[in-house]
């Protein structure tokens, strides 16, 4: 009995037990807060964004149209077996579902399961593995992998992440009122623009075709585009134009340089402040041509509500064989004409009556104006453009953001989703040699000679006790 009663209260004994228990309550609180993170982690983003441009870091333009979602949807990830997962769009739409209970991320394999995904096809475009499917279950939308990064001038590398930037855009376009229509006019020689057509489909807008002599300018429609017509409005058409105008409607008119002369529709562009010059743009920044092709160029993207997101997010547009745009004011007639895309001052623009007529740039390619009628207190925008092709399926991906952005805005004074991509790329830390060689002291020598002398202390304490 003594002898058991000298072994619990040994000093040893005391301090040996004290320490296990101290490392059994260590490993206990470990585990709790392990199953506590992992509870809460379901429910709330705890990660830290430790990269240098934050590229997990949601924008505060995301959180509010993220919140505001009040109906389920689904994002699915398009993505087979065989195929490395995209890791960092995978954590960021964490982030997203983290947001809002109405979230549901799911993975299909295309591979496995083709009918998953088969409804998702459109006729713009094909399902492809790391494509991500947003679906309420009216409507859908689809952000392709080739379309989460971005080429930089700078590095040129895909090294900019704009997953946030779509995948906030698509969750937008989802919510949008399930009523905005568009009609393109029909029966004067207008030019089909599908690839736009469909882009306008894609973006949950409907669209129809409407022959403006019979039908007139119904207002069922949000808006109507005209594309490059051969033959002329009749004054009919245009009065029923400027009745449709006047109920707060909105309008763009595309023009091309083999339009020929409008008399009725140029001279109602005229009366608003705006004139479509016969003439054809040349680019002289050969900076800003593409394929050694002067007419083709990328113009500088003027600021507006149109454009912010375009500009802050350094988006290039391309253009091709345009027409100048001449305002006639800036502000005047209760019509306000703003600039959206313009050549630069080294661009000329030569007129198709006589050839000794050149003008010098910079030159308007697109306007906006906006009219306030008086008495209806209506207001309504008018969209010119000098060149159709802007919208050709060859041009359309690079001008896509810019022309739904445009008929976003002109519908509904819808605001832009503004979100900057990210660089993936991490700077360089570029240390000299003796810097390296202190900190190699430090690691492989000093510090584990640090711990050595400090587990000797220890020892040598513990075997005295």
């Amino acid at each position: 009995m003594k002898g058991l009663k000298k072994f619990f209260t040994d000093k040893r004994f005391i301090y040996g037990s004290g320490s296990v228990a101290t490392f059994a309550g260590f490993v206990a609180v470990v585990i709790l807060l392990n199953l506590i993170v992992g509870t809460l982690s379901d429910k709330f983003t705890l990660k830290i964004d430790l990269t240098e441009n934050k590229i997990f870091e949601l924008s505060e333009q995301t959180i509010e149209i993220a919140k505001s979602i009040d109906k389920p949807v689904d994002i699915i990830v398009v993505q087979s077996a065989t195929s490395q997962e995209d890791t960092q769009t995978r954590e960021l739409l964490t982030r997203y579902v983290n947001l809002n209970k109405n979230f549901r991320l799911s993975t299909v394999d295309p591979v496995k399961n083709p009918m998953s995904v088969q409804k998702y096809n459109t006729l713009n475009s094909n399902i492809t593995n790391g494509s991500i499917i947003l679906d309420n279950g009216e409507k859908f939308r689809i952000v392709p992998s080739s379309e989460l990064r971005s080429y930089s001038s700078y590095t040129g590398q895909n090294d900019q992440f704009q997953a946030e930037y779509k995948i906030t855009s698509a969750l937008l376009s989802l919510s949008k009122a399930s009523d905005m229509a568009v009609a393109f006019t029909q029966g004067h020689g207008e030019a089909t623009l599908n690839a736009a057509e469909q882009a306008l489909k894609d973006d949950n807008i409907a669209v129809e075709k409407v022959h403006t002599l019979s039908e007139g300018f119904s207002d069922e429609y949000n808006m109507f585009i005209i594309v490059s017509p051969k033959t002329d409005f009749t004054p009919e058409e245009i009065d029923y134009l400027d009745n449709y105008l006047r109920s707060g409607k909105s309008i763009q008119i595309y023009f091309d340089v083999d339009t020929p002369h409008l008399p009725k529709l140029e001279g109602y562009l005229y009366d608003n402040g705006i004139v479509v010059e016969r003439n054809a743009v040349y680019e002289g920044d050969t900076t800003r041509v593409l394929s050694n092709t002067p007419y083709c160029f990328v113009p500088d993207v003027k600021p507006h509500s149109i454009t912010n997101a375009i500009v802050s997010n350094k988006i290039n547009v391309v253009t091709y064989l345009s027409r100048s745009i001449k305002p006639l004011w800036e502000e005047k007639n209760l019509v306000k004409i703003e600039p959206l895309l313009t050549s630069t001052a080294k661009s000329v623009a030569f007129s198709a009556e006589n050839p000794n007529d050149v003008a010098q740039g910079p030159l308007n390619l697109a306007v906006v104006a906006t009219k306030t009628y008086e008495n209806s207190k209506e207001t309504s925008k008018i969209f010119v453009m000098g060149s159709s092709l802007f919208l050709s399926e060859q041009f359309l991906p690079m001008n896509e953001d810019f022309f739904l952005s445009s008929v976003n805005w002109q519908i509904d004074n819808t605001n832009v989703v503004n979100i900057r991509p990210k660089s993936v790329l991490s700077s360089r830390l570029d240390i000299k040699q003796q810097d390296y060689d202190i900190w190699r002291l430090v690691f492989i020598i000093f510090i584990p000679v640090l711990v050595l002398v400090w587990g000797l202390v220890t020892w040598i304490r513990r075997r005295h006790l």
